[in-house]
C-alpha cells in the first residue's frame, strides 16, 4: 500500500510558498500527499463570510494542485458533524494536563504566559479534533510538519491512536 502523507493548515492568509516542501518530501518518497485545510477556525476566528471563505477555498485548491497535492480536503467538508466534533474536544481536553499543554506551547508564548488567552487553548484542541478525524477518515499514515510545531505534533502522538509524524525541516 502506498504512503499517504499529510499535512494540515488553516486558510488564514494567501497560500504560501511553503506548501512546496510539502510536495517536494512527498515526492521523494514517492507518497501520496493529502492535504487538510482548516476553513471553520479561520471562518471564525477572523469572522470571515461564507463567500469570503469559499474564495479563499478556491486560492488553496488552485494553488495546491498546480503544486501537485493529490487530495485537498477542507474542514467544512470533512467534518460536517459539529456537535460530535464538540464532543470529542471535550474529550481531548480531558486528556490533556494543563502542564502538558503549556509544554507544547513556543517559547514565545510561554515567556509571554500572562498574555495567553483561552482562544489559544481552544483552537489547539480544535486542531487535534481535526488531526484526529483526518488521520481516520483519510488513512494517512504520517503527518508532516515543520520544526517549530514537534512539541505539538508530539502531543498529538500521545493523545491519538495511529498518530505519526515526520519533521520536514530539520
Amino acid at each position: 500500500m502506498k504512503e499517504r502523507l499529510g499535512f494540515n493548515l488553516w486558510t488564514k492568509n494567501k497560500p504560501q510558498k511553503y506548501i512546496d516542501l510539502f510536495t517536494d518530501y512527498a515526492s521523494k518518497r514517492d507518497a501520496d500527499l493529502i492535504a487538510v485545510v482548516d476553513d471553520l477556525l479561520p471562518e471564525a476566528v477572523l469572522k470571515r463570510s461564507s463567500q469570503e471563505t469559499l474564495e479563499m477555498n478556491g486560492l488553496y485548491e488552485d494553488y495546491m494542485r498546480a503544486a501537485g497535492v493529490h487530495e485537498i480536503h477542507f474542514c467544512s467538508d470533512l467534518l460536517p458533524e459539529r456537535m460530535n466534533d464538540a464532543v470529542n474536544i471535550i474529550e481531548i481536553c480531558n486528556e490533556i494536563s494543563l502542564s502538558t499543554f503549556l509544554a507544547a506551547l513556543p517559547k514565545h508564548k510561554i515567556d509571554e504566559l500572562a498574555n495567553l488567552k483561552l482562544s489559544e487553548a481552544v483552537e489547539a484542541t480544535w486542531h487535534l479534533n481535526v488531526l484526529d478525524k483526518a488521520t481516520k477518515q483519510q488513512a494517512i499514515t504520517s503527518w508532516l510538519t515543520g520544526k517549530r510545531s514537534t512539541a505539538f505534533y508530539r502531543l498529538a502522538k500521545t493523545i491519538i491512536q495511529g498518530f505519526q509524524f515526520d519533521i520536514i525541516d530539520k
